[in-house]
């Protein structure tokens, strides 16, 4: 079977990922566990945004007068901010190691 969707490019990122993996087994391990890192430090984000969302539409009466929720905002936000300052570690290093590996284009 043919699959005639493969477009140049496509077809150059895969065999650039072949000759990486063979030629630079460390950078191509390092690229990938980055890659996972970055789609998992996002989806942490997107899900401490929900938590958010949903004890804001739960809210009690005052939302200042909410202990609770203060104390889930203060908490979301440290880890917010963690997991922001990884992710932007994450996609520089990722950056750094595409540079490295524009050698073999």
């Amino acid at each position: 079977m043919i699959n005639f969707t493969v477009t140049d490019e496509g077809l150059l990122e895969k065999l650039l990922s072949d000759v990486i993996e063979i030629e630079c087994p460390d950078d191509d391990k390092l690229l990938k566990e980055i890659i996972t890192t970055i789609a998992d430090d996002r989806l942490l984000l997107s899900l401490g945004e929900d938590k958010i969302l949903d004890l804001l539409t739960n809210s009690r009466g005052i939302i200042l007068d909410d202990i609770e929720l203060i104390e889930s905002l203060k908490i979301s936000k440290e880890i917010a901010k963690a997991v922001n300052d990884k992710l932007i570690a994450s996609v520089k290093k990722q950056e750094e190691i595409n540079k490295e590996l524009k050698n073999y284009y």
